[in-house]
């Protein structure tokens, strides 16, 4: 061997020839420029394209052009590997056909084998922990009837999957729909429940196998140094929806290989590729001229029969071929092997495809006709499959078959006819015997069901699409029902690699139903929604919803997804982006019923566009949110089943609704309702992400302003302690509401400052449409800066964060960080802007964001005290008591008690008393609201902070007073010591963890067991006192 041959082909392997192959080189005819470019093209040392496209009509000889380069390399051992898009429908069954031809040459792909025997290990482990579940907890008898019974009321689309929840893939329509119950509704709880039995690397491979597609391509390149390699895929108008993938795999080949597509249509990847057709040979296949079908007549019957054919009869097939080989040669094959039933062979010229198919059947003896039938139902048969379709002596009828021209080998020991031939001959069994055409196909459909049921390992997905074909064709209105509810569950759990398999063989299908063709254009949105194709999912649902043949629900579902794009914040930033996603949303709701969950996402999404009005609609929010709720329990009445997900879904809209509003007791109840929900569901697998979402979701940032620091930082440590134990994962995620929360308490400083500065740059790289995040974590980094005392770096924080959402489309925080400027201007002493700020954070108090506004009439009132205003005081008081005592705001109520404890004290409002016994009082109260909210507040308001606002504490404020103010700090240091938690006014479900009417000193020790802070020791309230008593 030539250091040249070297080059190209590496080190010499044996190979193995197909048969199939020599044969038909012998009558192999046309086609020289086809085989000429790619026999130059392999030859070649240096490959200047490595990419040939082959195209045209079916049966024009596509298929044998690729068996004759596949001859090509063999004959000089170039390792060549061919697989057909009809017997691939996946990703990973392509590249594993490909590898499987490549290793027969000799050539090992280690690292994707290895890849590949763990990914159908984890099929497994994952449908068998599946039925695991299912046999632990679910009822299935008792539920299959009541979904049943309601499966029967069903008549367009997913029935089932929609109204129950969930169609688990490998389950079936009731068992899988008590599966959605038991594993959860959406993607990220189908992780949840995956996390409880796999590592991250599992789930990741599980639930999109790149990975394979990534091994694959470093193993390629690894042996492409050594070896030429052609890769070659047939039928590829098959896998429409796996275009994007493989012109991926196109962009990333190695110099020395090259790829062979062969189908009808050439791709279109100009958007995804440009300048890709620079790189490639595009070869149209046309009709074949008579001279060229006369040679080929001639060449193969001289092959099967020997001799010359009757001329006359030559031009007869010649004329009847219509320039296709395959008919041609299958013509021929009748010829020949049926001579007394073809003697007067004649040509017609078919009108129709149907009667080109009865010609090509017209010689073949009565008997074998049923079994050319079955043969052609089914996409790829063995006898087994013969047999169920009731062939008689499906062996015998077996081995016939596999000797026709137009039948090829498929799935090792599986046969299939020719696609072209089997469209046609099936249109021809249609139009002449429906009925025969239905019961082959509801045979069929039994037999892979039946099959499916004994096969739930790596061939359960090809058993299931070859079902749903059958189904489809034998009752199309319920292939549908069986398509829509596979695919719901695809998309829901996002296993996005197998719904692309689903809908490339469906998009194949010829469907008569235009509402049929509908839905399959609903789930190829889907897709491109799954895909981050943003831009065709949202043409695609806004054709669905806009055309009058769409049915009323898929309407509804096609405008609930398409508002769920219009929701996001690059859309949301364009000019009247909420008003969009709101008005398209809203018109979904027209569309469903209230028995269906698609309902609960379509309120649940409208619930928040209503917060983003301007301004907010809070009443519609929640009644929206409510409605949401009140759709699940119909949907559990009904059904009998618990949507548990979409519940605590329902209950976190709520929670951030009432957070944001500042409606503190309204959170704790929904919050506490999570909880209490998620325990009942302590057995399932994925109770321990419910309940850890039910006390961490829904805008948990609330719990911080409550006071409740440590709570926020010891439920987000078991978020990440579980994420760590499920996914054996070192780094675990972060929060932005987690780091604030640690921040309020000034520790681990460096780690925060260093949490937000990371996302702040994160979130400055993505642009302008992420505004509303920047903001969000330049206002939440300040408030930490505040707490640390570190002043102006704060106020630059909440200015900038002001700033963006200022000019943003979302000024629901405008009031908040106006807020903030103003705590951060009043504590370095500027209280004319302080002021400022607060009253521009209050004429915007429309926006209902009620602990907002209380704060800043709560800063306002100490600045009117700080500066001697004492008529406009007590009319701001008044307004923010007002709102303090609703939504039991302890934060601020300490600080209005301590201010009117000083007011008081010097008599200059006397309608809230005056002396020192009304001050006290006050005082008494400003230390209870305190320790309400928290010891980090409580000991400010006792003995001040170097961050405190303009107000004083009680113990400096008192050792300015001489006498009198010892006097009130031993009343205070008495009281305390022997008195209880009592406020002044009754609370019914409190929001505050510490009891009322328990020893103040036992209130205190739980109060400062709960925050811990930093560790530093903690002084109680006595020694405080004392010490303070000590010092003067």
């Amino acid at each position: 061997m030539s250091d040249f041959q070297r080059k190209i082909k590496g080190n010499h392997h044996s190979t193995k020839i197909y048969k199939e192959d020599t044969e038909l080189e012998q009558f192999f005819t046309d086609a020289e420029h086809a085989k000429q470019v790619f026999g130059d093209l392999v030859n070649n040392i240096s490959l200047s394209k490595n990419l040939i496209l082959i195209h045209g009509i079916g049966a024009i000889g596509k298929s044998s052009l690729l068996k004759m380069y596949r001859l090509h390399c063999k004959k000089i051992h170039i390792p060549i590997a061919l697989t057909s898009c009809e017997d691939a429908k996946s990703e990973a069954s392509i590249l594993s056909n490909w590898v499987n031809d490549l290793k027969a040459d000799g050539i090992e792909l280690k690292k994707f084998e290895g890849t590949i025997r763990h990914y159908k290990a984890i099929v497994s482990r994952v449908d068998a922990q599946k039925l695991k579940e299912l046999e632990k907890h679910g009822k299935a008898a008792d539920f299959a009837g009541r979904v049943a019974v309601k499966a029967t009321e069903a008549t367009t689309g997913a029935a089932i999957g929609a109204a129950a929840g969930s169609v688990v893939p490998g389950f079936g329509t009731v068992v899988g729909a008590l599966a959605g119950a038991i594993i959860g509704t959406s993607a990220e709880e189908f992780r949840d429940f995956l996390k409880s039995f796999l590592s991250k690397s599992d789930i990741d491979l599980y639930i999109d196998p790149k990975k394979l597609t990534d091994d694959f391509l470093s193993d390629i390149a690894q042996v492409a140094q050594k070896h030429r390699i052609v890769l070659m895929l047939d039928t590829f108008e098959q896998i429409k929806t796996l275009s994007g993938w493989l012109c991926d795999i196109g962009k990333h080949l190695p110099e020395n290989m090259v790829l062979v597509i062969a189908g009808r249509a050439i791709p279109e990847w100009d958007r995804a590729w440009p300048g890709w057709m620079m790189k490639a040979e595009i070869i149209e296949m046309e009709e074949m001229e008579p001279d060229d079908l006369r040679k080929l007549v001639f060449r193969y019957y001289a092959l099967i029969q020997g001799g010359k054919p009757n001329p006359s009869q030559v031009e007869a097939i010649v004329q009847f071929s219509r320039g296709l080989p395959m008919v041609a040669t299958t013509v021929i094959k009748l010829w020949v092997r049926y001579p007394k039933a073809n003697e007067d062979f004649k040509a017609v010229q078919p009108q129709v495809v149907a009667e080109l198919a009865d010609r090509l059947l017209e010689g073949v003896p009565n008997e074998m006709k049923p079994s050319f039938e079955v043969a052609a139902v089914l996409r790829y048969f063995n006898a087994d499959s013969l047999g169920a379709l009731s062939v008689e002596d499906a062996d015998m009828v077996y081995d016939e078959l596999r000797r026709w021209p137009f039948i090829r080998s498929s799935h090792e020991i599986f046969l299939s006819v020719h696609d072209t031939m089997r469209e046609m001959i099936n249109e021809s069994l249609y139009m002449r015997t429906p009925e025969r055409f239905h019961t082959l196909n509801r045979l069929a459909a039994e037999y892979y069901k039946a099959q499916l049921a004994k096969d739930s390992g790596e061939n359960a997905e090809s058993l299931r699409l070859e079902q749903l074909y059958h189904l489809m064709r034998t009752d199309e209105k319920m292939g549908m029902q069986l398509f829509n509810e596979m695919a719901e569950d695809l998309a829901r759990y996002g296993l996005v690699s197998r719904l692309r398999a689903l809908i490339s063989d469906v998009n194949t299908y010829s469907l008569e139903r235009k509402n049929s063709q509908m839905w399959r254009k609903y789930y190829n949105a889907r897709l491109a929604h799954l895909e981050a194709r943003l831009t065709d999912a949202e043409q695609l649902y806004k054709d669905i919803s806009e055309n009058d043949q769409s049915e009323t629900k898929l309407k509804g579902y096609a405008l609930c997804k398409w508002g769920e794009i219009l929701e996001r914040p690059e859309r949301t930033t364009q000019h009247d982006g909420w008003q969009k996603a709101h008005d398209v949303l809203r018109k979904s709701l027209e569309f469903l019923t209230d028995d269906d969950s698609e309902k609960v996402t379509a309120l649940q999404l409208m619930s928040g566009s209503y917060i983003r009005t301007s301004p907010p609609n809070w009443n519609q929010a929640e009644e929206t949110a409510q409605d949401a709720l009140r759709v699940c329990e119909l949907i559990k009445e009904i059904y009998g089943l618990e949507d548990i997900h979409k519940i605590i879904r329902g209950i976190h809209g709520l929670k951030r609704i009432y957070a944001l509003q500042g409606r503190w007791s309204e959170y704790w109840l929904q919050y506490q309702k999570g909880l209490g929900l998620a325990e009942r569901y302590r057995e399932y697998p994925f109770y321990k992400m419910l309940r850890t979402g039910a006390s961490f979701a829904g805008y948990p940032v609330a719990l911080v302003w409550m006071g409740r620091y440590q709570e926020v930082e010891k439920k987000f440590m078991e978020l990440i302690k579980l994420e760590a134990e499920l996914s054996n994962r070192k780094k675990n995620p972060s929060s932005r509401d987690h780091f604030l929360a640690i921040g309020m308490q000034i520790k681990n400083k460096k780690e925060v400052d260093d949490f937000f500065q990371k996302k702040i740059i994160e979130f400055e790289q993505k642009g302008s449409d992420f505004n509303n995040d920047l903001a969000y974590f330049l206002g939440f980094w300040g408030m930490t800066l505040l707490q640390a005392g570190e002043i102006e770096q704060a106020e630059k924080c909440f200015k900038r964060a002001l700033g963006l959402s200022s000019i943003g489309p979302d000024p629901i925080h405008i009031l908040e960080w106006g807020f903030w400027l103003g705590m951060a201007n009043e504590i370095k002493g500027a209280l004319m802007e302080a002021s400022q700020f607060y009253e521009q954070a209050l004429a915007l108090r429309t926006y209902g964001r009620y602990y907002f506004e209380c704060g800043s009439l709560t800063g306002l009132v100490r600045i009117q005290y700080a500066q001697g205003n004492y008529k406009n005081l007590q009319s701001l008081l008044n307004e923010a008591e007002k709102l303090a005592y609703k939504h039991e705001y302890n934060d601020h109520l300490a600080s209005l008690r301590l201010t009117q404890g000083h007011i008081a004290w010097d008599s200059h409002i006397t309608e809230w008393g005056s002396g020192f016994y009304t001050a006290l009082r006050y005082y008494q109260h400003a230390l209870l609201y305190a320790m309400s909210y928290n010891r980090f507040l409580f000991d400010e308001v006792l003995s001040g902070d170097p961050t405190c606002t303009e107000l004083r504490s009680i113990i400096p404020y008192c050792m300015e007073r001489g006498m009198e103010g010892k006097k009130m700090l031993r009343a205070l240091r008495d009281w305390w010591i022997t008195d209880t938690n009592d406020m002044d006014l009754p609370r019914n479900n409190t929001i505050s963890p510490i009891p009322e009417n328990i020893l103040l000193k036992e209130a205190e020790r739980i109060a400062r067991e709960r925050e811990l802070g930093d560790g530093s020791p903690q002084h109680t309230v006595v020694e405080q006192i004392e010490a303070a008593l000590h010092r003067s």
